[in-house]
């Protein structure tokens, strides 16, 4: 890993810190070759994401940070501990924050006491199954004993945002997210937030592949920094455990 000059450690300190996010190993590097470093991230995390890299691409000079939902990645930012743990990677994922799951209702829409009170009078409920949020959701329900039940009701999507599309379109009556997710869209009212013991928090993590470049550790270094939190926060995160 290329050692950073202490002058320029301080600079990148300074200059990533004012936006928010502390780019820890990131230097003042004399190489001009240009060069791409790309991440798959979660639609939540992508603004998240997007603020370091644009603070990485000042530190680097000749740098180019691509940030995708999909596709071949050096560096991966995903609330699916699944698809973590399929990467090749360089060293263990860092856990850099959470988020809890929520039912969420078209505006106006009452607060329900419990799951099963936000779920009773529904006619339709989306699902995101090829998201976190649905993969957490179906184990909620399963726990609950609620998961037969919503046989016939379940509406099934392939990502939250659609999920949560379907229910401003008034195709569903509610749907499952993160609530980060519900915090980022169009707004909604939450209808139920689930508590850690009804569905365990996704926990958002990164990690860089194998052969990935130094730039990549830089990256996630930035966004499990102190100082991230706050960016986190503003998109809806808590805190990692």
């Amino acid at each position: 890993m290329t050692r950073v000059p202490a002058a320029c450690a301080f600079a990148a300190f300074a200059a990533v810190a004012a936006l928010g996010l502390v780019a820890a190993l990131a230097g003042c590097s004399p190489d001009p070759v240009p060069r791409t470093l790309t991440v798959q991230a979660d639609s939540t995390v992508g603004p998240v994401v997007a603020t370091a890299a644009r603070a990485l691409e000042a530190e680097f000079p000749g740098l180019t940070v691509q940030v995708d939902s999909s596709g071949p990645a050096d560096v991966f930012v995903l609330a699916d501990a699944e698809q973590v743990r399929r990467v090749d990677a360089d060293g263990p994922a860092v856990a850099l924050a959470r988020s809890g799951l929520v039912v969420v209702g078209r505006p106006g829409a009452e607060p329900a006491p419990t799951l099963a009170s936000a779920l009773a009078p529904a006619r339709t409920v989306g699902i995101a199954e090829g998201d976190a949020s649905g993969r957490l959701a179906r184990k909620a329900l399963v726990a609950a004993g609620e998961w037969e039940g919503l046989a016939t009701r379940l509406v099934r999507f392939e990502t939250t945002q659609a999920a949560l599309d379907s229910v401003a379109s008034r195709y569903t009556d509610v749907a499952f997210a993160l609530a980060a997710d519900a915090l980022s869209s169009t707004p909604y009212a939450v209808v139920y937030r689930l508590r850690d013991d009804e569905a365990a928090p996704a926990v958002v993590q990164g990690v860089a592949r194998r052969d990935a470049p130094p730039e990549a550790r830089a990256l996630l270094d930035a966004l499990a920094a102190p100082t991230a939190y706050r960016a986190w926060a503003a998109a809806g995160f808590r805190p990692p455990p």
